[in-house]
């Protein structure tokens, strides 16, 4: 046991663990809660089939069962409203172990009346059906992104665990908010998009030309509104993963059209396996292309990405992962890569380990601070061997993989950076 731990009950019959049919998601639930909590097991029998369900929970996983408790440890009591029953008092437990207590304490049961007498300290659920359901699928891994929460807290007693759905929506969508930040504002968008190609026509060498005086210093769009959609197309996405992803390391989001590769001919840039492989000793990669997912994933192909074992790629994304968003009326609506699509899915990336590269800057207008503008690769009459782009990205991205925040970098810059970078190291000796 480990007493820095707080102390999470489970009853294994319908609420947990059937006979017959395991919840979908059980090891993954209680492999994280671990992480969090001493996990003890409360059953309501002692029958040879429930001990073989505990023998099976116990042995070759990533966590262990801290008690084992059954309805031995159960007391029988008289409730006017149902005459005789037996419950499980958490006292018991705090009685023999007393760093836990009803402030870091919480018991998961599917029978209110197993646990009614420790009602504050519990979360109920509902039964288990034989036949499952969407909502039975995914019911643990919404109660452990719960207890995950819940267990930064010192007093579970400041819960109200009849409302952990709204708690755990509230306080998710709360960090989620926070790890992207604010939106930027129509000002800000105009001056952004100064110098894509795309936007030719509101290009400007100065700030305020073609910014109409009417203007104003207003959200592109509200702000729950974006979180909103990204929050949906989290749901309506999947994320297939290809290799494992590292969270020691960085997450390198890469755009595969003349930043990979020419689209026409599918030619591929030059250095590009050599860019992947040496940028993937620091970085996790991701592929997110403005194409449709056959066309990403022929492409991916005939550049043999995905089969070669000097790198891997964690994941690829396609056009229907990104989002429209409302800009100004002189600009209009057009098609974002939210990096929040995949920090909401994966907590351990955001802002300062993330970067996105993309010849086209409108891309990541939701993330310009995580944005790096690339030349694009297009073939012309001269040699395309000479395009030595990706070489140069090479050195910059190994040179920021030691930096411990990529919020304090400014990629547009980042063609200087080695020259800047040299000269402290000359410095310093």
């Amino acid at each position: 046991m480990d007493s820095s731990k707080k102390l999470l009950v489970i009853g294994i019959n319908d609420g947990l663990s059937s006979i017959k049919l395991n919840r979908q998601g059980m090891h993954a639930f209680l492999t994280q809660a671990y992480q969090h909590y001493n996990i003890a097991i409360w059953s309501c029998s002692t029958s040879t089939s429930i001990r073989r369900t505990l023998l099976a929970l116990a042995h070759k996983q990533k966590y262990n069962i801290c008690l084992y408790l059954d309805q031995n440890s159960m007391i029988s009591t008289f409730e006017p409203n149902y005459g005789s029953i037996c419950i499980k008092p958490l006292d018991i437990i705090w009685m023999n172990y007393t760093n836990w207590s009803e402030k870091n304490t919480i018991i998961i049961e599917d029978k209110w009346l197993n646990v009614f007498i420790n009602e504050e300290s519990a979360l109920i659920i509902r039964r288990m059906s034989g036949g499952g359901s969407f909502d039975n699928n995914l019911l643990l891994e919404k109660i452990g992104e719960y207890l995950k929460l819940i267990g930064e807290l010192s007093d579970f007693r400041v819960l109200n665990h009849k409302k952990w759905i709204d708690y755990k929506n509230q306080e998710s969508r709360k960090r989620f908010i926070e790890k992207i930040g604010p939106l930027p504002d129509e000002r800000e968008i105009i001056r952004f998009l100064n110098g894509d190609q795309r936007f030719e026509k509101y290009n400007s060498s100065s700030d305020n030309e073609y910014i109409p005086g009417n203007t104003k210093r207003m959200k592109l769009e509200s702000d729950d509104s974006f979180y909103d959609k990204i929050e949906r197309k989290c749901e309506e996405y999947s994320i297939k993963e290809l290799s494992p992803l590292n969270q020691q390391k960085k997450l390198l989001v890469l755009d595969i059209d003349y930043t990979l590769c020419n689209p026409d001919c599918r030619l591929a840039r030059p250095y590009l396996h050599e860019f992947l492989a040496k940028v993937y000793k620091y970085y996790d990669i991701v592929i997110w292309a403005g194409s449709n997912r056959n066309w990403t994933y022929g492409a991916l192909t005939d550049l043999n990405i995905l089969i070669t074992r000097i790198y891997r790629i964690a994941f690829y994304l396609d056009e229907q992962a990104m989002i429209p968003v409302e800009t100004p009326k002189i600009i209009g609506s057009i098609n974002v890569k939210p990096l929040g699509l995949i920090w909401r899915k994966y907590a351990s990336y955001s802002a300062r380990n993330t970067i996105i590269i993309d010849d086209e800057k409108s891309n990541f207008l939701m993330n310009p601070q995580s944005g790096l503008e690339i030349q694009p690769f297009i073939l012309n009459q001269a040699n395309c061997t000479d395009d030595a782009e990706l070489q140069f990205l090479t050195e910059y991205l190994e040179l920021i993989a030691e930096v411990e925040d990529f919020r304090t970098l400014n990629h547009k810059e980042w063609r200087d950076y080695k020259l800047f970078h040299n000269k402290r190291d000359t410095k310093k000796n």
